[in-house]
């Protein structure tokens, strides 16, 4: 009986090596149509930034509850959940009020954008993202709200009659910024607030 239970137990711990990891199939799908980063397994540091609609295969074993664990172009690492889909989604096409709106000069105040834990908040400034050049453009906004990450213009709002002397970031003075009155943050992983300083 007990060498029945033990060949038992090693027939099934045989067979639960010789099978593979869960795997399954998903698609890149960006609320705003932009790729998504892959992170990496060891340090977060970003391996690639994967393309809108992609298909991606991932290791359910090797997944959390907020990241996938995919395989892409022969690199394995981490994915927002929140940007993957089961199904292939439709080909992203930026709506016409928000076309027309970037080639237009915002007048409006600036309004907050986006959903998400984390937020990007500017005071005597406004938030835009960058166009192919790299530069800000489209609608204005006091806040951003984003998930994984964020790419933003940030612009003074210089009032009439002051001068801007340097910029606030998370509280901490950035003289190197004084003569700056417009820069681009291509990276952003965490919330911040952005002042500017004027005199």
């Amino acid at each position: 009986m007990k060498n029945a239970l033990l060949c038992a137990v090693v027939f099934l711990l045989v067979l639960s090596l010789a099978l593979p990891a869960l795997a399954g199939t998903c698609y890149v799908k960006t609320p705003n149509g932009k790729t998504v980063n892959l992170r990496s397994p060891d340090d977060n540091t970003v391996l690639a930034q994967i393309p809108y609609g992609t298909k991606l295969s991932y290791d359910d074993d090797a997944s959390t509850e907020l990241a996938a664990y995919v395989t892409y172009k022969g690199m394995k690492g981490y994915v927002r959940w929140v940007y993957l889909s089961d199904t292939k989604p439709a080909a992203y096409a930026k709506s016409s009020s928000s076309s027309t709106s970037s080639s237009t000069k915002t007048t409006a105040a600036p309004s907050a954008h986006g959903s998400g834990l984390l937020t990007i908040k500017a005071s005597g400034a406004y938030i835009q993202y960058p166009n192919k050049k790299g530069k800000g453009a489209g609608d204005r906004y006091s806040s951003v709200f984003f998930d994984d990450s964020a790419d933003v213009v940030i612009t003074a709002s210089i009032p009439r009659g002051k001068k801007l002397i340097g910029w606030k970031i998370n509280g901490i003075y950035m003289t190197f910024y004084s003569t700056v009155k417009t820069f681009r943050l291509p990276e952003v992983t965490e919330s911040m607030t952005i002042e500017a300083v004027f005199k």
